[in-house]
């Protein structure tokens, strides 16, 4: 399933999707009317969902175009072993999310880059040593990528010596 997020899609979307059967989800919109479809996608579990896909695309229109943006929320239990215990590819885009949730991933593909900011600066919520600390709980990871802003500048001292446990 790939389709835009609306006001619409929200309302039909419980009906529309069997969480039962559903292995691939594909998902993208403004980032209001996204945070209104995840909130309705945390309902219910998927228990057989391998592939998960979310991208917001445009500006928040209900923002100052000065204002710094928000991304949308990721539902922490989207990303919970009893709500997706079947998830192996992660794909977000413009979302805020827990690093602390994902396990084990096989590909984790994150990207907060904005093409279209309007002269809005985009606050990421994380640091590298939380990127670290989430892939370490991935261990059969195979593919991963992280994009950030240019104006994304670690700290030396987030830098900590991870090592990963491997099955």
């Amino acid at each position: 399933l790939n389709a835009p997020m609306t006001t619409d899609t929200r309302a039909f979307l419980p009906r529309l999707l069997d969480p039962r059967s559903l292995s691939s989800l594909d998902l993208s919109g403004e980032p209001l009317r996204s945070s209104k479809v995840l909130q309705a996608l945390a309902a219910v579990p998927y228990p057989v969902l391998k592939t998960l896909s979310i991208s917001t695309v445009g500006h928040n229109h209900h923002s100052p175009p000065d204002s710094s943006i928000t991304l949308a929320p990721l539902p922490d239990n989207i990303l919970a072993e009893g709500h997706t215990p079947l998830l192996q590819h992660l794909r977000l885009s413009n979302i805020n999310f827990s690093w602390d949730l994902p396990r084990g991933l096989r590909a984790l593909r994150v990207s907060f880059v904005r093409v279209d900011t309007f002269g809005a600066e985009l606050l990421l919520p994380f640091s590298i040593g939380d990127i670290l600390r989430g892939i370490s709980r991935c261990p059969l990871l195979e593919v991963l990528e992280v994009e950030v802003p240019s104006s994304f500048k670690p700290q030396i001292d987030e830098f900590t010596p991870l090592t990963p446990s491997l099955p």
